[in-house]
């Protein structure tokens, strides 16, 4: 009798296994064919785009695009444009500024040589030929830092009246960051010319020693005032 129960009580717990074991197989199956459909919607087929019918599409609101809001944001949109420009200019002279700045210290460096060659009455003419090849080089770095620091001015004017225009037309927040970054670049060239200009005074004293090393003592002696150099 107990022999018997035991076995009926086996017979249903492989029974409640097996039915469990399938139902968990069903599941993943669902599972499994539910991922393969979605992938199969990610990867494998194709997405068309259709318009949206006339009766889709929602009518703008007049309300938001009056006069007013369209002046604005145009008022943004020309704030942008200028400070952009304003950017890329202000690098073009920063960039002219170190470029000419090198070139004045490569002339400082020959004419501390020259004058040291021409105490040792050892010029040569490699070295006065250097130096005019620089001389040239600077001149013209010169003249591109000047020609972009006229431009400098014609922007930084044109900043100015679009920040008014802006702030006048009520997008105050644009005006106001036009100024700073205006200020900003104003501040980083005028530091870059204070560099150089301090640079070029250094070149000047070196000229002018170059000068004096040039000539014999009596010469010098013997020159007017207005022919000796200041």
């Amino acid at each position: 009798m107990l022999s018997t129960y035991f076995l009926r009580f086996y017979q249903r717990f492989r029974a409640f296994r097996h039915s469990k074991g399938l139902l968990q197989r069903h599941r993943l199956a669902i599972a499994n064919a539910a991922t393969a459909a979605l992938l199969c919607r990610a990867w494998s087929v194709p997405t068309t785009a259709h318009c949206a019918n006339s009766d889709q599409v929602q009518d703008l609101d007049p309300a938001t695009l009056s006069h007013e809001f369209l002046i604005k944001q145009a008022s943004i949109a020309a704030v942008e444009a200028t400070s952009r420009i304003l950017m890329q200019l202000t690098a073009a002279v920063l960039d002219a500024h170190e470029a000419y700045c090198k070139s004045l210290n490569r002339m400082c460096s020959l004419m501390k040589t020259f004058e040291t060659e021409l105490g040792r009455c050892a010029g040569s003419d490699e070295l006065w030929l250097e130096l005019i090849a620089m001389r040239e080089e600077a001149n013209r770095l010169k003249a591109d830092l000047v020609n972009l620091e006229s431009r400098m001015q014609s922007v930084s004017n044109l900043v100015e009246a679009m920040a008014q225009t802006a702030f006048v037309n009520g997008a105050e927040y644009a005006g106001i960051s036009a100024n700073e970054r205006l200020l900003s670049a104003q501040r980083e060239i005028r530091s870059a010319a204070k560099r150089t200009a301090s640079l070029e005074a250094v070149l000047n004293e070196a000229q002018k020693a170059s000068i004096i090393a040039a000539l014999d003592n009596d010469d010098y002696d013997d020159l007017d005032d207005r022919k000796k150099p200041q």
